[in-house]
């Protein structure tokens, strides 16, 4: 997904988490990192990789 396409999708996103993979990591972006940070109340979420990774 190019990043002109997640910016449009956030612009709409009213209250959800939309998570981007890129290179074997996840970003969050705009309104979804706002929404992710309101919930978990970090700023490094490198937990949510899948077990048996390696988050650096």
């Amino acid at each position: 997904m190019s990043l002109e396409e997640i910016l449009q999708k956030e612009e709409k996103n009213a209250d959800c988490i939309f998570l981007y993979q890129e290179e074997g990591a996840w970003y969050a972006y705009e309104q979804s990192a706002f929404y992710c940070y309101s919930l978990f109340g970090v700023l490094d979420i490198d937990w949510l990789a899948e077990p048996g990774e390696n988050a650096e």
